[in-house]
């Protein structure tokens, strides 16, 4: 009775498009988060760490060091008709939509109309070295009572914490399991277990070319090379995927028979010898064994 299977192509190319749809859409949330800023109230000149924050770039970060206290100097030009008052300044390192470095600090801080005032206080970064590590994009964010921004200022910081941070130990998972997802497909390539369709051997290398993007830009991060941001991220991740998508779809196309023969050879046949014939059932001995009688031998079918 023929019995059917579901490793023809198609099926499995219909059921690759979902998983696929998923990944991207999922990608695409995580690398550009939605976040309404409200318009600044003014001009917004900060100092961390007796380093001012405007301008810093890559190649000149803000070096930011686990140590009890850190000066920083805010000083906020109200332009506005009406009085802000700053309850709340953050301080956040982010990296893919994920907060790797955070910190709150309630102040009360009142700037009336057309003035400008300074906020000078100390911040205690102890517990950074257990954050991150490396170059990150980083923003200082002044919110009112109500959480809602006035104003934010971007900068990029050198992190000088430890390899197992938060950040450290998500970059090693990064890397282990794209070096995983690379195995499995150089496994079954070797093996002749791709699928046979090109486009379906391309979408099986699609997901370790994202990981390995990621991984570039996080070595570029940890190694103080370049900071990450979601732009490059994005970048670096489609390029890792389009280029061993065009390695799987050149891949050649694997033999089915070869599939069928190795997955034989995976399985443990302990009933049958070189003379089975089919339809024979586990055990049966179907050959010709010779057994001794009366001092000769005998055939017995």
């Amino acid at each position: 009775m023929p019995v059917s299977s579901d490793r023809s192509p198609g099926r499995r190319q219909s059921q690759l498009w979902p998983v696929t749809g998923s990944v991207l859409v999922a990608a695409i949330a995580i690398l550009f988060p939605l976040r309404a800023w409200a318009a600044p109230a003014g001009g917004l000149s900060v100092s961390l760490a007796g380093q001012s924050v405007a301008g810093s770039t890559s190649s000149h970060p803000v070096t930011l060091k686990p140590v009890a206290q850190v000066p920083i100097v805010i000083r906020l030009t109200n332009a506005t008709s009406r009085s802000e008052s700053i309850a709340t300044v953050e301080l956040q390192g982010k990296v893919i939509g994920l907060t790797f470095i955070s910190y709150d600090t309630t102040v009360d801080f009142q700037v009336g109309p057309g003035r400008t005032a300074t906020l000078r206080y100390d911040l205690d970064l102890s517990g950074l070295a257990g954050q991150a590590t490396g170059l990150l994009p980083t923003s200082i964010t002044l919110l009112d009572p109500g959480r809602h921004v006035v104003a934010s200022e971007s900068l990029v910081t050198d992190v000088r914490g430890s390899i197992r941070s938060v950040y450290g130990l998500y970059g090693l998972a990064l890397v282990v399991l794209t070096g995983l997802g690379v195995a499995s497909c150089l496994l079954a390539l070797a093996r002749g277990r791709l699928p046979v369709n090109r486009f379906g051997r391309g979408l099986r290398f699609l997901v370790p070319g994202i990981g390995l993007g990621l991984v570039f830009v996080f070595s570029l991060s940890a190694f103080r090379v370049m900071a990450p941001t979601n732009r490059r991220e994005l970048s670096w991740a489609v390029l890792g995927a389009v280029i061993l998508f065009g390695i799987g779809f050149l891949t050649p196309t694997p033999d089915p028979d070869d599939a069928d023969e190795i997955e034989e050879e995976d399985g443990l046949d302990f009933g049958a010898d070189e003379t089975s014939v089919p339809g024979a059932m586990p055990g049966e001995p179907t050959g010709r064994l010779l057994t001794p009688i009366d001092g000769q031998a005998s055939s017995i079918d």
